[in-house]
Order: structure tokens, then sequence, then C-alpha cells
């Protein structure tokens, strides 16, 4: 059995190879908008809510994953959590947690911080699932909008099929969705479904970071 430092650095590694390889697809799919200025990324950046776990479940996420890195929002709500909590994070916090495109021209998608800040710092004027707009539109902008996104409701779907994938990370990408063989990180990746289990793993992700 492997010990629990050796499980996260695993977990973390395969985190960030789905992260590079959705990463790349997203760019690939991403249209020649227009550029964002510095001004503009920080303050899109700075606005981002730090959603809590309460807000993550009413809006109907509970079970949802960032569809950037595959992280369930359960753990990376726990990471968060475990990373306030201690002198020297591995992380900085501001790159932790979940967040919402919220204000009332964005399309209300979830993700983890870490993906949709990086997305924005690439200067990525669209939400990476839908392609609405970031910025508010400007009275007289005649270029053309993004097509409109889904609804506030609608839940976090992906924007590519993962048979466009490279094999490794099609088998890993599997691994995560399914729960993968009896002990491969399943924790981390099917979210239960009651709340005292749910509490249970949570702790067990938690611990894998003391």
């Amino acid at each position: 059995m492997e010990h629990p430092a050796e499980q996260s650095d695993l977990f973390e590694q395969f985190r960030e190879q789905i992260r590079e390889a959705i990463m790349q697809r997203l760019e690939a799919l991403s249209s020649e908008g227009r550029q964002l200025s510095p001004n503009q990324i920080q303050d899109l950046i700075h606005n981002l809510p730090r959603l809590t776990e309460k807000q993550v479940t009413d809006l109907g996420h509970k079970d949802s994953m960032c569809p950037i890195c595959l992280t369930p929002f359960a753990a990376l709500l726990a990471e968060e959590e475990m990373a306030v909590a201690m002198d020297s994070p591995a992380l900085p916090i501001e790159e932790l947690g979940v967040a919402r495109l919220s204000q009332e021209w964005q399309c209300g998608h979830l993700f983890c911080r870490r993906d949709i800040s990086r997305w924005i710092q690439d200067s990525h004027d669209s939400c990476p699932m839908c392609r609405r707009a970031l910025m508010r539109r400007s009275e007289g902008d005649t270029s053309p909008p993004p097509f409109p996104g889904p609804p506030h409701d609608d839940v976090n779907g992906l924007v590519f099929d993962p048979e466009d994938l490279p094999q490794d990370i099609q088998e890993l990408f599997a691994r995560m969705t399914a729960g993968g063989p009896a002990g491969s990180f399943t924790p981390m990746f099917i979210p239960p479904s009651s709340t005292e289990s749910r509490r249970d793993d949570r702790d067990e992700y938690a611990g894998m970071y003391s």
C-alpha cells in the first residue's frame, strides 16, 4: 500500500497531466478573440468569488468537478481548508478553492481557482467552457460577440471528447471519472453521496497534506 505522501505526489502528477492536456485542447478550440489588457486581467482575477462548500452545494455542484483539472470541488475545498490551517501551504492560498464566473453578463460556470486564473492570465476574454464573454461589452462595440453560453444553472460539462486526448491521458481520465481499480484514488475522484461519508473522505484527502 502506498504511503499517503506518495499517493498525494502521484495524484498531483496525474492532476497536472490532465490539466496540461485539457488546457492544450482548450487552446486549440479557442478562437482568436480580443486580448485582455493587464488591468482587465487583474480586475477579473480579483473579482472571482471564493465559494464556500455551502455555496457550491446550493448551486447544485456538490458532486461536480473542475472541467479543466477534473478534481472534485469537494477535494478542492478540502485542500483549501487544509492550506489555510497550515503555516507554509504548498500552493498560494489565492490559487486554491473554487471560483465562479458570477457577474451578471457571465455564464456562471465553476472552476478550480488555479485553472480559471491561469486561463485569464493567458489573456483569454471568454469562458473556456462556453465562450461567453468575461468582460462586459461596452456601448458602441460592433465586434461580433462570442456565441451564447448555457443557462446559469447548467451543470458543468466537458468541452472536448476524451477520445481526442493522448492514450495515456484517456486512461487516466477513465480512471478518475470511473473510480478505477480498488484503492486507486477512489476517495478523491468519486465524491460520496452521504454527508457523513463525504466528511470522512474530505478528512482522508486532507490527511495527505498534513
